[in-house]
């Protein structure tokens, strides 16, 4: 994840530093500070058992296709750390995600890249019932916002669709609560289970479990095997995510 270090440390234009809001990251903290706080977090969530790691490829009207690696950890105290990288041509966007058990996001970082150029990055984090955000773009423009945070809450975010895996974690359905960072947007939703479904993946068959997400403007319908592991998904923006293989 040193590419996700390397972009997510922040350089805040402020005209007068803001206040500390717990979890997060001072906004008027130097560039290089940031960068290694980042590194030692990264580094203290380095172990773990693999619950889940593959590749997406990613296809959705009117764009490229793209690829999206992934790996979903289970770490010390029964914390969930997903880390990822979508790339198509010159754009990547790198994440990191943490949550504890029941999958409920304490700390989330992305960063957008064009070339060389980071075109966007936010960092996420708090706990108990509140999310703080500081995100800054191309300019250097920096804001801040506070997000509420119930116990069903779920970062989703459609180019990044690991994140789904959270989603129906535990084969748990009913009523979610979404955040999206990128776009600063939040909705209720609902997760619902439609039984299980043959679909194919890799140029194979196999039987899934398809659960359907509605809710804000977006319907997500995704399938997950017998472990909780994402297989597929798609949306009604006409995104389409398919695993390359299956998991082992």
């Amino acid at each position: 994840m040193a590419g996700f270090a390397n972009g997510f440390s922040l350089h805040p234009r402020l005209s007068r530093e803001q206040p500390r809001l717990p979890g997060v990251l001072k906004p008027a903290m130097h560039i290089r500070s940031a960068t290694i706080a980042l590194l030692v977090s990264s580094a203290a969530h380095a172990q773990g058992r693999i619950i889940d790691e593959g590749t997406f490829t990613v296809t959705k009207p009117g764009a490229p296709p793209l690829a999206e690696s992934f790996r979903i950890t289970r770490m010390e105290n029964n914390v969930i750390q997903a880390t990822a990288q979508s790339s198509a041509a010159s754009r990547k966007i790198t994440s990191r995600l943490i949550a504890d058990g029941a999958g409920l996001p304490t700390d989330y970082g992305v960063v957008v890249l064009e070339g060389r150029d980071t075109v966007f990055k936010v960092r996420v984090a708090g706990s108990g019932s509140r999310l703080s955000a500081t995100s800054s773009n191309r300019r250097g423009d920096e804001s801040m916002r506070e997000y509420p945070s119930p116990a069903t809450t779920i970062i989703v975010d459609d180019e990044l669709v690991h994140l789904a895996y959270f989603a129906a974690l535990k084969q748990r359905t009913g009523s979610v609560h979404l955040i999206n960072p990128r776009t600063g947007t939040t909705a209720a939703a609902t997760v619902s289970s439609q039984g299980l479904e043959p679909i194919d993946v890799g140029g194979k068959t196999v039987t899934a479990t398809h659960f359907v997400m509605t809710g804000g403007p977006v319907r997500r319908d995704f399938w997950l095997d017998s472990s909780d592991r994402l297989l597929r998904l798609e949306t009604s923006t006409g995104l389409k995510a398919i695993r390359e293989e299956l998991p082992r």
